[in-house]
């Protein structure tokens, strides 16, 4: 039994060997062979931030067979079927190459590199003597994302919570981060002063934007919009969650414009009630100053408005004469775009402000726009939306629009000047985002992007640009095997609003701010969400904003001291 057991060993080493030798011929054979390899490659450009990283991306090679098709005459119709078709998944980072640089994946062996076997098998073109590659990617992860470690220079808003307001616009956080890094605007309503009984209202614009701005510039007390939710009554804050952002924008700056300047009603009202409250104490009412708007706030107002409003003149006149004529204007911190049917965003400019020519009822007339003022800061908001009559709803299409990173504005109004792209407003598929460029010198800055899902981080042009057009993607999908395969898909995110600064004040508008001195109408509890008592969250909070208050309490008394009172601060 020994000796058999022995053989057998004998035998199962000896076809050991021979199996080891086999695949060192066939190993070699390999490695004597030669392929055609086939990669696919991420070329990082100079505006990729660190840590960037490409999640699931789907890809596919095909090596194009041109041998024609069975049983035909007509030498155009090639069997596409007998093509060798590989596709893969992979996330490209910089993380696997050693000099972040050669970042691919593919096939060393995509096919052997014999030219009489290509030749028989069909894979070389008899035209040019040459083989055909063609690739597709998809990018299945979504755009570019950047390592969650990775520490950003600026602060996203939280999301608020759903059960302390019954809605929330889903642009919101988006919209008020595209304000608060203009440092002109910002710098604006720190300085603003809030006069008689507004200052004794919690509910109001101008205090809940400049908390918000206050918390974004600190940096380490927890930010959100709930304030902005606030300032407006629940039946107030319900009309304006339906609101598109376009007429948001011109809500939220009649408010701010009605806080800025009160009204002569409102003023009367203030000091009424200032005077009743002091007969209340059995003060005498010859001591009771008038209430009065201050002239900062009317400086403020008026810089705001050169910044925002829009002022378009639509004309209309008869053109054979008539008496017909009629004409409106325009006024608002944002204009709408019906982008529909439009491919660049210079073609929709192009169509809104050159004259036309109508006809209605044998009646000719001549309409056109044109700008009576044109702000330092261009608010477009692209309207992509179908309005259906059946059914009363509007919905997104899939309308493609590309928008230049720069545009000459003096095309349609005389001495505009060139306008700088710094902001884009996304609209997802069930979210908002925005892409800003904080930091900007003529067309050069970084992109950010600002997600209420996520924390701040920089991001690539091609990421931030390109990916806005909206329109549809090519699949990663083999369309070789007949046109029924589904080849395209709505892109999942389209720019909805656009924001374009003047070359001539980029550095004014940008300018970073001081955080406010602590003005006796500044001196509000700062609200946000609170945490669990007890917990570290809640401490560590309560620390901040401690040392903030301290801060700006000795910024205070050293003003006050050095100048008798607190006044804003303007450029």
């Amino acid at each position: 039994k020994k000796d058999d057991e022995k053989d057998k060993d004998k035998d199962k080493d000896k076809d050991k060997d021979k199996k080891d030798d086999k695949d060192d011929e066939k190993s070699k054979d390999k490695k004597d062979t030669r392929w055609i390899s086939a990669f696919v490659e991420a070329r990082p450009s100079e505006d990729y931030p660190a840590h960037w990283f490409f999640e699931d991306v789907q890809f596919l090679v095909s090596l194009i067979n041109f041998q024609d098709e069975p049983n035909t005459n007509d030498d155009s119709q090639k069997d596409l079927k007998k093509s060798i078709v590989k596709h893969d998944k992979h996330t490209f980072s910089p993380v696997e190459s050693s000099d972040g640089k050669a970042i691919d994946r593919g096939w060393h062996d995509f096919v052997h590199c014999d030219e009489n076997t290509l030749r028989s098998s069909g894979f070389v073109d008899p035209k040019d003597d040459t083989v055909c590659f063609r690739a597709s990617v998809y990018l299945a992860g979504g755009a570019m994302k950047v390592n969650s470690k990775t520490k950003s220079r600026y602060m996203s808003l939280s999301k608020i919570d759903p059960g302390l307001n019954e809605k929330v616009p889903s642009y919101l956080n988006s919209i008020v981060q595209v304000w608060y890094h203009l440092g002109f605007f910002r710098n604006a309503i720190y300085s603003a002063s809030i006069t008689g009984q507004l200052s004794q209202r919690k509910s109001t614009v101008l205090p809940a934007l400049r908390e918000i701005f206050v918390r974004l510039q600190h940096r380490t007390l927890p930010a959100s919009c709930s304030p902005l939710c606030s300032a407006f009554g629940r039946k107030g804050w319900s009309k304006m969650c339906k609101a598109d952002p376009d007429s948001f924008c011109t809500e939220i700056f009649q408010s701010l414009g009605a806080e800025f300047i009160p009204s002569a009603d409102v003023l009367k009202a203030e000091e009424a009630a200032v005077k009743a409250a002091a007969k209340a104490k059995g003060k005498a009412a010859k001591a009771i100053p008038r209430v009065e708007v201050p002239q900062e706030n009317r400086a403020l107002w008026e810089s705001i408005q050169e910044m925002f409003e829009f002022e378009v003149e639509w004309i209309a006149q008869a053109v054979d004469g008539g008496d017909f004529s009629d004409s409106s204007v325009y006024q608002g911190p944002c204009f709408t775009l019906v982008v529909r049917g439009f491919a660049r965003l210079e073609d929709t400019l192009d169509h809104y402000f050159s004259p036309k020519v109508i006809e209605d009822g044998g009646l000719r007339v001549r309409t056109m726009r044109k700008f009576r003022r044109m702000p330092t800061v261009l608010q477009w908001y692209l309207k992509r939306g179908d309005y259906d009559c059946c059914t009363g709803l509007s919905g997104v299409t899939d309308t493609y629009l590309s928008f230049p990173r720069q545009i000459d504005m003096g095309k349609y109004s005389e001495g505009a000047g060139l306008y700088h792209l710094y902001s884009i407003m996304v609209e997802c598929d069930d979210h908002f985002l925005s892409y800003i460029r904080p930091e900007m010198e003529g067309d050069r800055g970084q992109w950010y992007r600002f997600d209420e899902r996520d924390s701040s981080c920089a991001v690539s042009n091609a990421t931030a640009v390109d990916s806005s057009f909206g329109g549809e993607e090519w699949l990663c999908v083999n369309y070789l095997y007949g046109p029924s395969a589904v080849l395209k898909r709505p892109r999942e995110s389209r720019a909805c609003m656009l924001i374009y600064l003047k070359d001539e004040a980029l550095s004014t508008l940008l300018r970073e701010p001081r955080l406010p001195k602590l003005c006796p109408e500044l001196h509000v509890p700062l609200q946000r969400d609170m945490p669990q008592a007890g917990s570290v969250e809640l401490e560590a909070a309560n620390r901040a904003e401690a040392e903030l208050l301290e801060d700006l309490d000795a910024e205070l008394m050293a003003e006050a001291t050095a100048f008798g009172t607190c006044r804003p601060r303007f450029w």
